[in-house]
């Protein structure tokens, strides 16, 4: 199945087991590695000097993001939201969404010893704004919105005009790939809301010539695929985003509540939790949750697989979607699938 699904064939350049081998060991980095990073990125000018700004998330920041749920949870004012502890490194002279220029070895970001939260600090200051107002955009109340639209209310105070939210994970749909999601987000538009764009790295090379990377390593890649965006045909609209939220703040329990909800609907119900994930990477450590994604992965994979078969077949694209297998129910929550290879 998995062959199918990445299109490993080509057994003049790999031995079968080989790839056997390469299979068993990218399905347990999807098992147990199967999370997303965070980062942040737009331009700034110092002095006469243009910087592309690049804020990524760390293990501190995760630990952060955990207290700050928790917290927000309870009612209590958060001092200090998690993206503050982004790693920082600042990029000569390239402009916000020049990938080529990015990645160039000749332009590699320069890690900086401050972080995101000591950033917004200075350049606030920059502003003429005192140190208690600067300390303000750093925190948030449970009444404020979501920590992502915090941030771009700091961004927008010290004018900041556009940026970029990265999302980055292992591929499902190429071997050794990276997903990764970006948002452009502005003043008018400050949180994860709406449709992103979804790219593909490290999958332009065959297969067996793929090294696979880790999710923080995506500046690594110099081959942006374009994959376009989420499917609009998805059925999401205000309750897929208020069942969203319901996961997000309840877990097992609002994880029941939108399995009842999409019931004979596997692909909805694997979009919704793959933006759960993107928001909250948090959620994959809850043992339920995990399982109920990686049972719906394997479904996806399953639908994909036989697509691409029939295509090889040379069905045309009607066929093909009358050859699909008849939808499937969601797993049981008592008893979820394992992916099997």
């Amino acid at each position: 199945m998995y062959q199918n699904l990445w299109r490993m064939w080509g057994w003049h350049a790999a031995s079968h087991q080989e790839c056997m081998d390469r299979v068993t060991e990218y399905v347990g980095l999807l098992k147990f590695k199967r999370y997303f990073t965070e980062g942040y990125m737009f331009n700034r000018s110092m002095g006469d000097q243009l910087f592309l700004i690049c804020a990524v998330s760390t293990g501190e920041s995760t630990r952060l993001m955990k207290e700050n749920v928790e917290a927000l949870r309870a009612g209590l004012t958060v001092s200090e939201c998690y993206w503050c502890r982004f790693q920082v490194y600042t990029v000569h002279g390239v402009i916000l969404g020049n990938i080529a220029g990015m990645t160039d070895y000749l332009h590699h970001g320069q890690l900086q010893e401050y972080d995101l939260g000591r950033l917004i600090l200075q350049l606030a200051d920059m502003q003429g704004m005192n140190a208690s107002q600067a300390r303000g955009l750093l925190g948030m109340s449970s009444k404020q919105g979501t920590l992502v639209s915090v941030l771009g209310q700091a961004l927008t105070a010290i004018r900041v005009p556009t940026w970029w939210a990265v999302n980055t994970g292992l591929c499902m749909n190429e071997y050794a790939g990276l997903d990764v999601y970006v948002k452009y987000l502005s003043p008018a538009m400050l949180d994860h809301t709406g449709s992103v764009s979804h790219w593909v790295l490290n999958a332009s090379r065959p297969w067996y010539e793929r090294r696979v990377v880790s999710a923080e390593e995506w500046w690594r890649c110099p081959d942006w695929l374009s994959y376009g965006q989420r499917d609009p045909g998805l059925g999401i609209d205000a309750e897929f985003e208020r069942l969203k939220a319901r996961i997000l703040v309840e877990g097992p329990a609002g994880l029941a509540v939108a399995h009842q909800q999409y019931q004979g609907n596997p692909t909805t119900m694997y979009a919704l939790l793959h933006e759960v994930f993107m928001e909250s990477p948090l959620m994959f450590r809850i043992p339920l949750v995990r399982q109920h994604w990686l049972a719906l992965s394997c479904m996806e994979m399953q639908m994909r697989s036989h697509r691409e078969e029939q295509k090889r077949r040379g069905m045309d694209p009607q066929q093909v979607q009358r050859a699909l297998p008849s939808p499937q129910v969601l797993p049981d929550l008592n008893h979820p699938l394992r992916p099997r290879i």
